[in-house]
Formats: C-alpha cells, structure tokens, sequence
C-alpha cells in the first residue's frame, strides 16, 4: 500500500491524522490514481521562498475526486470485461 504523496510513511502521525480527520481524501490519495491534483493539494512552501515549493491549488481537491472517480469506474468496466471473457470460455 502506498501511503500517498504528503503523507509521509503509514505509520507517520501525518498520515494518521489525515486519516482521521478527513477519510475521504485519504481514500482519494491512497487508493486513487497517481496524478498531478495531489501534489497541489497541499502547500509545499509555507514560508513563501522563491523557486521552492508550489502553492495550493483551491480545485484541486476536487479535481483529485473527480479523477478517484473516474479510476473506480475504469476498474469496474475492466472487471466486467475481465468476467464477461472469462465466462465465454467456458
């Protein structure tokens, strides 16, 4: 399992928190696709340096649902295709 781009390790007090305050979102990190809308979930240069970091992007969150989304129904057609094949077979 991976523990998503922010998080840091599965056992970190980060990734636990998160889990715990917002299931949803951890869901959509942990067990969505890997895409660009998660690294701009997060402010990754809170002091403002030039050339470090990026800023948090507000539709970010739900463009990274919108994709978790899309992924889930993906699998599901590659599984009934998966089954469909499958019982023609047999």
């Amino acid at each position: 399992m991976r523990s998503g781009y922010n998080l840091g390790h599965a056992l970190s007090f980060r990734y636990w928190r998160l889990r715990w305050r917002d299931l949803e979102l951890w869901a959509w990190l942990v067990r969505g696709p890997l895409n660009n809308n998660a690294l701009r979930l997060f402010e990754t240069n809170p002091d403002g340096v030039p050339g470090c970091g990026r800023r948090a992007w507000p539709g970010a969150r739900g463009a990274l649902q919108r994709a978790y989304e899309y992924y889930q129904e993906y699998k599901k057609q590659k599984r009934d295709e998966c089954d469909t094949n499958r019982t023609d077979v047999t």
